[in-house]
């Protein structure tokens, strides 16, 4: 028997045989249902892997959207964080403030006198102001800025006076740090910045507690602000303690301060 491309007449025959029958069948509809349920298969299994396709984008999306949240639920946690040491803080200091102002009835009125800064000296902790004896200014006078010491007066001439800040080394300004109650004595540390020193060692410095004058002198009176407590600097061996403080105004760039006169 004769072979066409390795196939046998007989195997042409027969396929075309097949052939014409499916195309009978095809013609006359017998296949038809055949077709139909071919293509109702095909079609739900077309329908079931969109499905799983996007059920599997679903489950992805939720997965990304847990770790956005997760992200921004520790980003809060940490603005809260913050806050929450920011508020401590500030409830720290309106409870300063509050202390101050209770006390600061025990003391009279005062009157103040405007006066301008000419210029600095002895290494900008002496100031050169223009009032003097003839405005009723006298030595030992303080002087202020929006209830802030900023010094005393150590020289006072007709029309001008020679006014000591806090920072001056020379000073020794009664004061009392508010949220311990501990008295202390201000100054100059020689480098330009203020410290309370003779604290008994016993006693513990808080550290941002605010710092005011005693009120021990007659010309200064009680309540005026002087500061922050910043960072302790002395030993605990020592038998007394060293704190600088963190003046409220900068005592390097006053134009305008105000002189107590009564």
């Amino acid at each position: 028997m004769k072979t066409v491309n390795g196939l046998k007449n007989g195997d042409l025959i027969i396929g075309v045989l097949i052939c014409v029958v499916v195309m009978i069948f095809d013609r006359l509809g017998v296949l038809s249902p055949a077709y139909s349920a071919l293509s109702n298969i095909f079609s739900s299994m077309q329908q079931s892997s969109s499905q799983v396709f996007l059920t599997v984008k679903s489950d992805l999306d939720f997965i990304a959207n847990i770790a956005l949240i997760r992200s921004r639920l520790e980003s809060a946690e940490k603005e809260l964080e913050f806050y929450k040491v920011e508020n401590e803080r500030l409830t720290g200091d309106i409870a300063d403030l509050s202390k101050i102002v209770e006390q600061q009835y025990f003391d009279l009125p005062y009157t103040t006198l405007p006066a301008r800064v000419l210029y600095y000296a002895s290494g900008q902790n002496l100031i050169v102001i223009n009032k003097g004896v003839a405005q009723n200014v006298t030595p030992g006078s303080a002087v202020i800025l929006n209830d802030v010491f900023l010094g005393r007066v150590e020289k006072a001439y007709q029309n001008s006076s020679e006014v000591r800040l806090v920072s001056h080394p020379d000073n020794n300004i009664p004061a009392v740090i508010v949220v311990d109650n501990l008295r202390g004595f201000v100054g100059g540390d020689g480098a330009g910045k203020v410290q309370i020193d003779d604290i008994p060692n016993t006693n513990n410095i808080s550290i941002g507690s605010l710092v005011i004058t005693a009120g021990s002198d007659t010309q200064i009176p009680y309540g005026l602000l002087i500061g922050k407590v910043s960072e302790l600097t002395s030993n605990q061996t020592d038998l007394v303690q060293t704190a600088s403080i963190e003046p409220l105004i900068r005592l390097n760039q006053l134009t305008d301060v105000f002189v107590i006169i009564n």
